[in-house]
């Protein structure tokens, strides 16, 4: 690490023989559309007086108006750092003094601030202001005076001597702490960087990082590239970038660790570029844009893999940005392999490592695809991750049909605390009203079977002990730990390309009402007599087929426990159907349907089948029986392929197949 970080300045993005040779591409794909886009920013940085930075009304208040300031602060920070980074860049590559200036101006209003009012400790908002001083250090060095110089090194080493131990060490007493790994790991390796050579302690922080990458990372994922909070927090822009900073440095390349070669699977099947359906974790709704398709176009030159390519030319939306590192991306690692649809691959996949399923019929085209995930995850349902183990959603030719309900308006906002985080925001089940422990790591979940084959997929999901659990730090009145729980297993069985017959076993210490939950962005069509219940989205159709013979009621609102605090959401609509008590252990089947709006006299008939120890259905000409042992519950599957095939799949219970 010491031989390989340049002694000469710059050393963040980019050392200083690439300079030269970068100029000169700078008018040629694929350097030109970043370098135009940061020419612009910057021509439209001079074309303004300086930014300045001074703090908003309502700033270190709570609920909307802290809300607002803090906003409206970051937004501030974000132009001074453009300023900085796109200003002393420009000055590098075109020798513009105009943009010297402009960097300078800025880069020492920052230096200017007081410490104790703008301290990482107030606000996390203050921790953007440690990269951009970097940058510009690193990138002015050679033009700033002596007495700039120690200044800015004074003020960067203050903050940073705070901020290391509240973001690296932090993150090796947590791992789990998704603001040291976003925030913390990739702010400490600009500031090292910059100081490298010139400050002690800057070799520590940057051994810190490259220890912390090596013994502890991924915290929240594992070997099969999964991310467990979701795809709110999952985009790893930040830490895509940071390993790509150390590679220039230090040649040293994390891109190889096993969960970067497979993290573009975590969005290749659960978050394709067509999904529109919203998923696991806060703010995982959307569908992908530029910065889903800036990290698989990474992915795909980095680990030449045409899948991940295939993926980024599927979204239409511009490039996001920063363009800096996207200039330093294309400079190091060259052009991708061409694009290959995922039509070879497998069309489900088990993430072992977050315990999340996505089941597919057609990955690779939107107009044919119906795809269904569920997450059973050990990770439970802290931090950014909910309380939604055996939970799942549905979509079906790029349509949401059954939704993760609810949005992320702040973190621990009331509607966040009371709807979107808590069991009753999820396709899933209640017991006596109540779900599972929320804001609570042990509130587990685990994949207990997993097996795909052509024809059929099956899941298992063990969400036992998320029921049994208490919530934390919110009021616990949602949560069924006392209610008596044994057995929570949700069995979900794949016939392709469009049936799932779900079956709830579930076991409590005294007979219980029973809540098996859907939620979507139109309302439910019920049809009480037959126990069908109807959902559209565009072309896609759902049927919903309730197969339990005891009494039901169902009921529906497009109403929260808590409104969304602040902005303009899509409405949404929540389908209870109500089991009262029949006994201590109930097994609930379930069976969806799904496909063209237009086309619903072509779905198959759905039937009820029942013997001795047995309990299944039959969906045309494909017959599905769950046999129910006192402990387990195994199957046998017998279909039909359109062609007139015969198919066969049988599991004798989780685990073995």
């Amino acid at each position: 690490m010491r031989q390989s970080v340049p002694r000469n300045h710059p050393r963040i993005l980019f050392r200083p023989e690439d300079i030269d040779r970068l100029r000169d591409r700078l008018g040629t794909p694929p350097f030109q559309e970043s370098f135009q886009k940061i020419r612009e920013a910057g021509d439209a940085a001079l074309a303004q007086p300086p930014p300045e930075f001074s703090f908003p009304h309502g700033w270190g208040t709570g609920g909307a108006e802290g809300a607002r300031a803090f906003g409206e602060m970051k937004n501030q920070l974000n132009k001074i750092s453009i300023s900085i980074t796109h200003g002393a860049l420009l000055y590098r590559l075109t020798r513009e003094e105009t943009f010297r200036d402009l960097a300078l101006k800025a880069l020492m209003n920052l230096a200017t601030l007081d410490l104790a009012a703008t301290s990482y400790r107030k606000d996390h908002v203050f921790h953007h202001i440690l990269a951009p001083m970097a940058v510009g250090l690193d990138f002015l060095w050679d033009s700033l005076g002596a007495r700039e110089r120690e200044e800015v090194i004074a003020v960067l080493l203050s903050r940073a001597r705070e901020f290391h131990p509240l973001s690296v060490e932090q993150a090796f007493k947590y791992p789990l702490d998704s603001h040291a790994v976003h925030y913390g790991l990739p702010t400490m390796t600009f500031v090292a960087l910059a100081l490298f050579h010139e400050e002690p302690e800057a070799e520590t922080w940057l051994g810190d990082v490259l220890r912390y990458l090596e013994y502890c990372w991924p915290g929240l994922g594992g070997d099969d590239g999964g991310w467990a909070q979701g795809f709110g927090y999952g985009e790893l822009w930040s830490v895509q970038r940071m390993m790509h900073m150390i590679y220039v440095a230090t040649e040293i390349n994390f891109f190889n660790s096993p969960w970067s070669r497979h993290n573009g699977n975590h969005l290749l099947y659960f978050q394709p570029p067509y999904g529109n359906c919203p998923t696991f974790g806060d703010g995982s709704y959307n569908r992908p844009k530029g910065l889903q398709k800036q990290v698989m176009m990474v992915y795909a030159a980095v680990h030449q893999n045409p899948h991940y390519q295939w993926f980024a030319e599927q979204i239409e939306s511009p490039l996001r940005g920063p363009h800096d590192y996207l200039l330093s991306h294309f400079f190091y690692w060259g052009p991708p392999p061409p694009a290959k649809a995922p039509e070879d691959l497998p069309q489900a996949i088990h993430m072992k490592d977050i315990d999340w399923v996505a089941l597919h019929c057609h990955l690779a085209d939107k107009d044919r695809n119906v795809m269904l995930q569920f997450k059973s995850s050990h990770f439970g349902s802290f931090n950014h991750s909910h309380a939604d183990q055996n939970s799942f959603v549905l979509e079906a030719y790029g349509q949401p049909l059954l939704i993760d309900s609810g949005y992320y308006p702040m973190y621990g906002s009331p509607h966040d605390v009371t709807w979107t985080r808590q069991t009753r925001a999820h396709n899933s089940l209640l017991i006596n009203g109540k779900g599972q422990g929320a804001w609570n790591r042990a509130a587990a979940g685990r994949i207990a079977a997993f097996v795909h084959t052509p024809d059929f997929d099956y899941v298992a999901g063990d969400a036992t002990a998320a029921y049994q659990q208490p919530s934390r730090q919110i009021s616990e009145d949602q949560s069924a730990f006392n209610e008596g729980i044994v057995r929570v297993v949700r069995h979900i069985l794949f016939v392709r390309p469009d049936t799932f017959v779900i079956l709830d076993d579930v076991e409590t210490e005294k007979p219980a009402t029973l809540q098996l939950l859907f939620h979507g962005l139109c309302p439910f069509h019920i049809d009480e007599a037959n126990r069908v219940i109807r959902i559209t989205q565009g072309p896609a159709l759902a049927r919903i087929h309730i197969l339990e013979p005891g009494p039901v009621t169902f009921s529906q609102t497009d109403q929260f426990s808590t409104p969304p605090e602040s902005g303009e959401w899509t409405n949404q609509w929540h389908l209870t159907c109500s089991f009262p008590p029949d006994g201590a252990c109930r097994r609930l089947l379930t069976c969806i349907t799904v496909g063209r709006s237009h086309g619903e006299s072509r779905l198959p008939t759905v039937e009820r089948i029942e013997s001795i120890r047995t309990l299944g259905a039959r969906i045309g000409d494909t017959g599905v029986l769950f046999r129910l042992n006192p402990a387990s519950v195994g199957m046998t599957c017998r279909g039909v392929r359109a062609d007139g095939t015969a198919t066969n799949f049988a599991c004798s219970g989780p685990g073995t197949s």
